[in-house]
């Protein structure tokens, strides 16, 4: 699947949390955001969901496990005032950014090392 090209404005509103990159993808339309929308104001008793499972125990143990690391950083006094002038969050928003340039990065490593065989 290919990847979004990312540059330096992507990664400012990125990290305002106007958007997330994932994968490149076409803008959801005006129906769509109206569908979401509605979902998003039906109340849980409104939604049919007879059709899933239960969650088991081990399932719901796990479930919400972050899978990050508490780790020391030091940035720049510039970098971390401009990652805290959007509001809370700033860590989420560094792990946000750097999410984006590792997957472009071994994206572009994998495209290289295909490029190069006969």
């Amino acid at each position: 699947m290919p990847r979004c090209a990312i540059g330096v404005e992507d990664l400012a509103l990125l990290s305002l949390g106007r958007y997330r990159i994932t994968r490149c993808a076409s803008p959801l339309t005006r129906s769509q955001r109206a569908d979401l929308a509605r979902l998003k104001n039906r109340p849980d008793s409104e939604i049919d969901v007879p059709d899933i499972p239960p969650h088991t125990e081990e399932q719901l143990t796990t479930a919400f496990q972050p899978n990050r690391q508490l780790i020391a950083v030091r940035l720049d006094r510039e970098v971390l005032a401009w990652l805290r002038s959007f509001g809370a969050g700033y860590s989420t928003r560094i792990n946000n950014i750097l999410r984006v340039v590792m997957e472009n990065a071994v994206s572009a490593s994998s495209q290289r090392r295909r490029s190069r065989r006969p």
